[in-house]
């Protein structure tokens, strides 16, 4: 086998079993990193949103929102959009920290997180998703989600972005996650 197989393999398995920092105080990974201590540790997260077919807490001295879904193009998850920003946006504001995991950390847990940044930002679907792929290469929402995502920005978008920015009382956070996501961005498109 090639020399660069190895390291391809190494690298996608780095990519599945690392909790990655997408925005301050924002992290996507997969289950097993939910059941990881010292990675939950390490990354001082606080709050985890698992979105899983059968979601459990884990840990009592971290907070969760539970969110019981199956990785389908037919699972609506628009419906839990609002609940998740909360649940993100509440946390960031006291400068804490959320993992969103799903079992393998690539569809429903992007889906949150694009959902999330687009909400918190001005930032368009096409370049959060650029970001999140960027952050985890392996980030892909199936078709369905994709879709979900298209429609949210086009019709509940603009009314949560009103709605976020009036529980944070702040534009420092808006100015700061978008020059963030913008650097992120503009480093991979120079690759």
């Amino acid at each position: 086998m090639p020399k660069w197989c190895f390291k391809s393999q190494f690298e996608i398995l780095f990519r599945i079993l690392t909790i990655f920092k997408v925005i301050p105080g924002l992290f996507i990974g997969s289950f097993r990193d939910s059941k990881d201590f010292a990675q939950l540790e390490s990354n001082q997260i606080t709050h985890i949103i698992s979105i899983l077919d059968a979601p459990k807490k884990i840990y009592q001295d971290k907070k969760y929102l539970c969110i019981e879904a199956i990785d389908s193009p037919e699972q609506n998850l628009i419906q839990y959009f609002q609940t998740c920003n909360d649940f993100i946006h509440k946390a960031r504001l006291k400068n804490q920290n959320v993992l969103i995991h799903c079992l393998a950390g690539m569809s429903r847990s992007v889906t949150i997180a694009a959902a999330y940044i687009m909400s918190a930002t001005t930032i368009k679907l096409k370049h959060v998703l650029r970001l999140l792929k960027a952050c985890r290469s392996i980030s892909s929402p199936n078709e369905g989600f994709n879709k979900q995502l298209q429609y949210y920005e086009c019709n509940y978008l603009l009314e949560e972005r009103t709605r976020l920015a009036s529980i944070s009382h702040s534009n420092n956070q808006l100015i700061a996650d978008e020059e963030y996501c913008k650097r992120i961005i503009g480093e991979e498109h120079k690759k």
